[in-house]
C-alpha cells in the first residue's frame, strides 16, 4: 500500500511541475502580450484623418486631398480655375500608390501611370488630346522593364 502512495504521490508533484511549466510560459506570453498592448496603447494616439480642400478665388474647387497624421494617404485631386479635373492620384503614407491620371480640358486622359509606393510600376501611358494612345511603357518597382513603343496621332507606330 505504501508504494502505491508513493507512485501517487510522484505523479502528483510530476504533473503538478509540468502544470507549473504550462502555466509559468503562458503567463510569461500573456505578459509579454500585454506589455507589448499596453506599450503600442500609451504610444499610439487616434489617427488624425482630414480631407483639406482649397478654392480659387472665382469659388472653384482647386484641389482636395486626403491626410492621414499630416502624410497625403488616399485620394488627391486638382482642378482648373474654370472647374475641369486636371489630375488624381492616390497616396499611401506620403507616397504615390495606385494610380495618377492627368487630363486635357477636354476630359480625355492626357497621362496615367500606376504606383506601388512611390516608383513606378506596372504600365504608363501618355494620349494625345483625340484619345490616341501617344507612348506606352512598364515599369517594375521604377525601373523601366521594356523598352518605350510610341504611336502617331492618326494610330500608325513610329517605333
Amino acid at each position: 500500500m505504501d508504494h502505491i502512495f508513493r507512485i501517487r504521490l510522484y505523479k502528483m508533484r510530476y504533473l503538478s511541475k509540468s502544470y507549473s511549466l504550462i502555466l509559468t510560459v503562458f503567463l510569461l506570453i500573456l505578459t509579454a502580450n500585454c506589455i507589448h498592448i499596453g506599450g503600442q496603447k500609451v504610444l499610439a494616439t487616434p489617427a488624425s484623418v482630414h480631407t483639406e480642400v482649397a478654392y480659387y478665388s472665382n469659388g472653384q474647387k482647386e484641389y482636395a486631398a486626403e491626410y492621414l497624421n499630416g502624410r497625403l494617404d488616399g485620394k488627391s485631386q486638382h482642378w482648373a480655375a474654370d472647374g475641369f479635373l486636371i489630375s488624381e492620384s492616390q497616396y499611401s503614407n506620403g507616397k504615390l500608390h495606385g494610380s495618377w491620371k492627368k487630363y486635357y480640358a477636354n476630359q480625355k486622359i492626357m497621362y496615367e501611370a500606376h504606383y506601388f509606393h512611390g516608383q513606378k510600376h506596372g504600365q504608363e501611358k501618355w494620349y494625345y488630346e483625340n484619345g490616341q494612345i501617344k507612348s506606352e511603357q512598364s515599369f517594375y518597382y521604377g525601373n523601366p522593364s521594356d523598352t518605350i513603343i510610341r504611336w502617331y496621332p492618326n494610330g500608325s507606330i513610329i517605333y
